[in-house]
């Protein structure tokens, strides 16, 4: 024997075994890709009965591209359309401005302001508004800041807000209990008609409005059917005056929440305590007293305009002479441009249970 060949044998021998382990190893490779990927497996290697593609035929590839459409838009991306009325779009403007006001705020006011009231709350005024968005206190008051203590629910009511007017007027003793109602109010116009559709938190807010001297006759008893507009009302719509019967049950309205205020606080009010008033807030100017306007429309159960308007001067006799002039003008316009408000209380005058006297 050759000195090495031994050597050399198993060399050999090594190296057939190795490569036998490779060709088996990508052998069963390539069976495990046709397995996870069949489609891919048949495209490469097309069986071999497969039609040639005839000479001259084009392909895909060699089509030419359609033309745009000219009137076709496309969105601009990465940004959002700033009108969209997708809801996380107006919730994050919303919230985007809050933070900004609350910091331009914070600029225009500093410790000083908050003084007064930082530690206790003494209110003049309980005021019951209505929900609406479109209702806010500055329309009748510059600083409410510590001023107003104020509840609100659809269609101002005492009803459903009992708790809180009470807080309101027996602990913190405001000396005025504030209705305010206002023109357009959609909870108004809903009690007017058929609200049984409305869902049931909905509609028991809603049955507890009373626009009676408006009404149907009928038993008072309300199920979301009941207290519609009487049939000469219904008559009178479409030809201008709708508007007119829904200022005059929004007045109506805020006559029943007085009424129900002086029968609750009727001693306080009795002992000259506390006075309730009525207002109607017109930011549609349907009452013609101008757009934004507040209407004293009730004092304690008395709804004549003429009496209203007697109130009005009144409230700056001490002023000095230039304000008192602006109350007189404005007692002066209450009086006699009362408009709907003034048919709506005339109408009412004598329905209210209480009156101070």
């Amino acid at each position: 024997e050759i000195p090495g060949e031994s050597v050399v044998r198993g060399a050999m021998s090594y190296l057939r075994s190795t490569l036998a382990s490779a060709v088996l190893l990508a052998t069963a490779c390539q069976t495990a890709a046709a397995d996870n990927h069949p489609a891919a497996a048949a495209s490469a290697e097309p069986p071999a009965h497969a039609a040639a593609a005839p000479v001259g035929s084009e392909s895909a590839h060699d089509k030419a591209p359609k033309k745009a459409d000219p009137n076709r838009s496309y969105t601009l991306p990465f940004v959002r359309d700033p009108d969209t009325e997708d809801p996380s779009d107006r919730a994050r403007a919303f919230l985007r401005d809050v933070t900004r006001d609350n910091a331009s705020f914070m600029r225009s006011h500093d410790a000083k302001f908050f003084k007064p009231f930082a530690d206790a709350q003494k209110p003049r005024a309980t005021v019951v508004a209505c929900s609406d968005s479109r209702v806010q206190s500055p329309a009748f008051d510059a600083s409410p800041e510590n001023d107003l203590f104020t509840i609100r629910n659809i269609g101002n009511q005492l009803a459903t807000a009992e708790g809180s007017v009470e807080y309101g007027v027996e602990h913190l003793k405001t000396p005025v209990l504030l209705i305010v109602g206002h023109s357009g109010c959609g909870a108004v116009k809903a009690a007017m008609g058929d609200f049984s559709s409305q869902p049931g938190p909905v509609r028991r807010e809603l049955a507890t409005i009373d626009l009676s001297p408006l009404a149907a006759k009928g038993d008072g008893k309300k199920d979301g059917k009941e207290g519609r507009p009487s049939e000469k009302r219904e008559a009178e719509k479409g030809r201008g005056s709708d508007t007119v019967a829904w200022m005059e049950a929004v007045v109506v309205n805020v006559h029943h929440q007085v009424a129900a205020a002086l029968e609750r606080y009727a001693e306080r009010v009795a002992i000259h305590d506390l006075v309730v008033v009525g207002a109607v807030y017109d930011f549609r100017n349907d009452t013609r007293l101008g757009f934004g306007s507040f209407n004293i429309v009730n004092v304690n159960g008395h709804t004549d305009a003429a009496k209203i308007g007697a109130f009005t001067k009144a409230l700056d006799e001490r002023a000095p002479s230039g304000e008192r002039a602006s109350s007189e003008r404005l007692g002066d316009r209450t009086a006699s441009s009362f408009g709907a408000l003034a048919k709506a209380t005339t109408a009412h005058e004598g329905h209210s249970t209480t009156a101070s006297r």
